[in-house]
């Protein structure tokens, strides 16, 4: 059942779905995010682009001084038995 589900999610994930809001962030994250971004709605994956590029220069910077910043998962404490 695992295989079939990362193979459904792998599918998905390579189909390109390209829509004019994806075109429009894209353009803005690469001309250097100047004036306001396109408007997205907060449940769309465009504004989760928008807020990933507001943020990186602050992950960047706590990447800087903790490289454990960019963890997906905090690391369990090892114990001793």
């Amino acid at each position: 059942m695992i295989g079939w589900a990362g193979a459904v999610m792998m599918e998905m994930r390579s189909t390109p779905q390209t829509t004019a809001e994806d075109a429009a962030v894209t353009a803005w994250i690469e001309g250097g995010m100047k004036g306001a971004p396109p408007p997205a709605a907060p449940s769309t994956s465009e504004f989760l682009r928008i807020m990933r590029a507001y943020l990186e220069p602050a992950r960047a910077q706590a990447s800087a001084a903790d490289a454990t910043t960019m963890r997906r998962y905090g690391k369990l404490p090892t114990s001793a038995t």
